[in-house]
């Protein structure tokens, strides 16, 4: 948006963004990462980022197709 807006003429670009957002937890456990802990539970399938890198015990996304699966989960 900003790089589209820098191209325009000055009386057509923007004045201010607001942004209302849309919230997601970005981070993911797998469950079998602690079997017989806190994330054994299951409250709905959970899903698979095809990219993501591994934290701990933690899934983050690092590619758009990363965020893309975790916006069609949410």
């Amino acid at each position: 948006m900003i790089h589209e807006d820098e191209r325009r003429p000055a009386a057509e670009r923007l004045s201010f963004v607001l942004h209302l957002g849309d919230f997601i937890y970005e981070i993911l456990n797998y469950p079998e990462d602690k079997p017989n802990g806190r994330y054994a539970r299951r409250i709905r399938e959970v899903y698979r980022l095809p990219d993501g890198e591994k934290f701990r015990d933690l899934h983050v996304p690092v590619s758009l197709a990363d965020y893309r699966t975790t916006y069609r989960a949410s």
